[in-house]
């Protein structure tokens, strides 16, 4: 499992591993990397001089699925999505040989596909120098940084900023919260900017790729129009026509096979166990690796973390522009809905019976419309058309009596509904924010059963599909972190395999009974980064690795070509 992203400078040198001292350098792949270097060297010539910018090479995986480390990539045979899986650990004698799809589950053999290099990045080292009024200032929460390594000051990291000086830091249920240094307030919880918070969304179900084993089994259909009142009208849209006073409704369950399902659908035996749905949980598909004489991690498969800030996103169409549209996303039993008027766009928000906010919304009469509706870090936020009628979003609390656990209702995640109106919706996509657990690769759950190996995932199924036994999502620890002035705390997005902040020691403390040891002086706490040790913001991924083109001619197992600069990953990192 990646545990760290340590960085090399440029775009050849080779950075140590996370774990273990990485393998001497071998010529294998030398001719790919050095095509790359030389099309890339255009690229940096020309980027602007009047910033200082120094590239860097992403060697693990503690920041995907938002940057790569060195991965395969594979277009999965089930459902066709394109996902990536950790390679990192396949530096030694044993590749990678399989990896599990992160929208269907469904187990690939990879053994072929050819190892890709880490992104390749800018980070721009001069901005913390500059003045806010244009962009500067001191390093900011949720910004991807590079640092040096308190442990190690040689070598450079890359993680997300999550703690700021002067405050004390807690992480629970995933949330991240906070209260100044030294005082008994209440810890508020520490939202993203929509910028953030979109790129840092990952992806839970794309309906455009549903997997062929399942797509003519209505048992496995994960939007349910068997529950009334819509009809399948294509693969992936869905319409309804409703004349009266009553909700249609559609609803999302997140029905997804076991290894043990798969392997019996691949074989065409009886299913061991009835589909149903689970809740929703930290899965990573890019930790699934598997080795050819180790069989996968099950910890990869049994992500438990239950997860209840969600992002809808489809494409409405608007038939017959009268009566009213809603999304409604469910966290720990409560609804939470955006309900607009189709005949003049007038818009609210409600949390359960309670309406919170009201706007305007462009969906004024019948068409197309772009729809994005998140309930992320306790803040309702709607995209229509890329247009955010509700702003930065509307806030709300949390009454202390409530619960905050999953409930029934968390196994019907999703409902999009019409009233007195004919719509359609497409292009259904749902993702979930990160989950930030107390440790890398830990259970925050202090319940027995969850410190106990689960042995295959029907174990794990089980348990996530069945109400009477979500008490053991109940007794959530938490882990405070006071942040000292000056210091900062770091985490990966890929927060089960991400050695950061949250798991390192003290070891570049002086020792008094070890002359010449150590290097700080200042007492630092283990998951503090001292300011000084801040190298820039990371800015933009300028190089994700070359993509093979037909004919696909393989020079060694990781050279193919011909290539192109792979443009669709390249972006400006948030």
């Amino acid at each position: 499992m990646s545990s760290k992203s340590d960085l090399s400078v440029g775009s050849a040198k080779p950075a140590k591993s996370d774990d273990k001292p990485q393998k001497p350098k071998t010529h294998e792949g030398s001719w790919r990397e050095s095509i790359e270097t030389f099309v890339v060297t255009f690229i940096i010539a020309y980027v602007v001089k009047s910033f200082a910018f120094e590239a860097f090479v992403i060697p693990t995986g503690s920041m995907a699925p938002t940057l790569m480390g060195r991965h395969k990539e594979v277009d999965c045979p089930q459902c066709g999505y394109r996902y990536a899986v950790s390679a990192s650990e396949s530096m030694g004698p044993t590749p990678v040989i399989a990896g599990t799809c992160v929208n269907c589950r469904y187990t690939a053999d990879i053994a072929g596909e050819p190892n890709f290099k880490g992104d390749r990045i800018l980070v721009l080292k001069s901005l913390f120098d500059l003045p806010q009024s244009i962009g500067g200032g001191p390093p900011k929460r949720w910004d991807v940084t590079v640092f040096k390594y308190p442990e190690e000051p040689e070598t450079n990291y890359i993680k997300r900023l999550v703690g700021v000086p002067n405050e004390e830091l807690r992480i629970s249920r995933g949330d991240v919260y906070s209260r100044p240094l030294g005082t008994q307030e209440p810890f508020v919880i520490q939202r993203k900017g929509l910028d953030h918070q979109r790129a840092m969304q990952m992806l839970v179900y794309d309906d455009a790729h549903v997997p062929k084993a399942l797509a003519d089994d209505p048992r496995w259909n994960r939007w349910r129009v068997d529950e009334g009142g819509w009809k399948t009208i294509d693969q992936g849209v869905y319409g309804a026509e409703s004349t009266g006073e009553t909700w249609t409704d559609l609803r999302y369950e997140h029905r997804v096979p076991t290894p043990e399902q798969w392997q019996a659908l691949v074989r065409g035996s009886a299913l061991p166990g009835e589909p149903k749905p689970i809740l929703i949980t930290d899965f990573y598909g890019y930790n699934t690796f598997q080795f050819d004489d180790d069989g996968m991690d099950k910890s990869a498969w049994s992500q438990p973390h239950w997860v209840g800030d969600l992002t809808v996103e489809f494409v409405l169409q608007v038939d017959k522009p009268t009566g009213e549209f809603r999304a409604e996303l469910v966290k720990a039993g409560v609804p939470y809905r955006f309900v607009v008027d189709l005949s003049d766009g007038s818009a609210r928000l409600e949390r359960g019976d309670e309406r919170i906010d009201q706007a305007q919304t462009p969906i004024r009469e019948g068409g197309r419309y772009r729809i994005r509706f998140a309930n992320v870090d306790n803040r309702l936020t709607v995209w229509v058309n890329h247009l955010t009628p509700f702003g930065e979003g509307v806030t709300y609390e949390i009454d202390p009596k409530e619960p905050t656990g999953p409930q029934a209702a968390d196994l019907k995640p999703v409902g999009l509904a019409v009233k007195n109106g004919k719509v359609s919706v497409s292009r259904l996509k749902l993702s979930r924010d990160i989950y930030y657990s107390l440790y890398p690769g830990g259970f925050d759950y202090s319940e027995n059963l969850w410190n106990t190996p689960l042995f295959s995932g029907q174990d794990v199924f089980d348990l996530l599909s069945d109400p009477k036994r979500f008490t053991a999502f109940a007794n959530v620890r938490h882990v405070d972190f006071p942040i000292g002035p000056g210091r900062y705390m770091m985490m990966g997005d890929n927060s089960p395999a991400s050695k950061d902040s949250r798991a390192w020691k003290t070891t570049d403390r002086l020792d008094p009974n070890l002359p010449g040891t150590g290097w700080d002086e200042s007492n630092r706490q283990s998951w503090e980064v001292p300011e000084r040790l801040i190298v820039g913001k990371a800015f933009m991924v300028y190089w994700p690795h070359a993509q093979p083109v037909w004919p696909k001619i393989r020079v060694n197992p990781d050279l193919i070509i011909p290539f192109r600069p792979y443009f669709e990953r390249m972006k400006v990192i948030r």
